[in-house]
Order: C-alpha cells, then sequence, then structure tokens
C-alpha cells in the first residue's frame, strides 16, 4: 500500500492526525498531486483547522482547476482566509503535549477571545462518510443527466396540460 493509500484509508477510520503525517510525508514527493492537496484539505477540515483546509484546496485547484471533489467542498470556505499549514514536525508534537485539563482551559480561553466572526465558522462534519462514497467523480456527470431528465419530464407534462385545455376549450366553443 503506497503512503497516499494509507493516508486515506487512517482518515476514513477517523485517524486525522495520523492521516496528516502520512500525507505530508507523500507530499514531500508528490507536490503536484491535486488529490494529495484535496485529502489533506479534508482532513484539516475534519480537524476544524479551515485556514489550512482551504490553503491545500487552493493548491488543489491551482494544479487541476476542474477538480470536481475539491469543487464540492470548497464554496463552503468562501469566509474563511487561507493560511499555510506550519511544519507538521514542529507544531502537532508541542499542541499533543498539553495535559488534558490544561488543553481544556486553553480551548476554554480561545473561545473568549475569539471574535463573533470566529465563532461562526462553518463547521464541517467530513468523518461520517467514507470519502471515495461522499465524493464520487461521476458525481456531477449523474447531477447533469437528471437535470435533463427532469426537464424533459416537466415539458411532456406541460405539453399535455396544454394540449388538454385545447381540447376542452374547442369541446366548450362548439
Amino acid at each position: 500500500m503506497d503512503i497516499i493509500e494509507k493516508g486515506k484509508k487512517l482518515a476514513q477510520e477517523g485517524n486525522y492526525e495520523e492521516a496528516l503525517n502520512s500525507l505530508v510525508t507523500a507530499l514531500k514527493s508528490e507536490k503536484g498531486n491535486p488529490d494529495l492537496h484535496f485529502y489533506l484539505g479534508l482532513c484539516y477540515s475534519s480537524l476544524e483547522e479551515f485556514p489550512y483546509a482551504k490553503y491545500h484546496y487552493e493548491k488543489a485547484l491551482t494544479l487541476q482547476p476542474d477538480h470536481a471533489k475539491t469543487n464540492m467542498v470548497f464554496s463552503s470556505l468562501n469566509d474563511v482566509e487561507a493560511a499555510k499549514p506550519p511544519e507538521r514536525d514542529s507544531h502537532r508534537p508541542a499542541r499533543d503535549n498539553i495535559k488534558p485539563p490544561e488543553k481544556k482551559a486553553l480551548v476554554q480561553e480561545m473561545k473568549q477571545t475569539a471574535t463573533p466572526q470566529t465563532q461562526q465558522k462553518p463547521k464541517l462534519n467530513l468523518a461520517d462518510k467514507k470519502w471515495e462514497d461522499a465524493f464520487p467523480d461521476d458525481v456531477i456527470k449523474r447531477k447533469e443527466k437528471s437535470n435533463v431528465i427532469w426537464k424533459i419530464l416537466f415539458m411532456i407534462i406541460g405539453i399535455a396540460i396544454v394540449a388538454c385545455l385545447v381540447y376542452y376549450g374547442l369541446a366548450y366553443f362548439e
């Protein structure tokens, strides 16, 4: 199993920290892979680190502007300003060494100092479904096909209504 697949599997299991470690390691050799940036964005979104998520979504769209999966989730972060994530080796372990009571106090302090605009950031819950099921490649095509079918159905119903009106209108005036 290659390192990107390992990261995707870990993320699907809800191990976002480990998934990020794997995906960041893969990023060192595959910076031009839009799927890799998409999955990094999903991990950061799941950890509610939205500026870092937006950074990776923007990278994915820069590499491939028509990347369907990224386009589906990118618009939900319009109000978030992108920020380049710090190096994984330096910022994660320091935060993980904080003991739970201290961590709770730190989170409480951050909530109190947060502005109302900061508190209203969108909360994406991407951990409920597997990503491949949630964002299949053909979802856009299926949506377009279903729109065409609905349009045809409404046209047929409209024609039938007009035909009935004409028929009963002619029968009434005879």
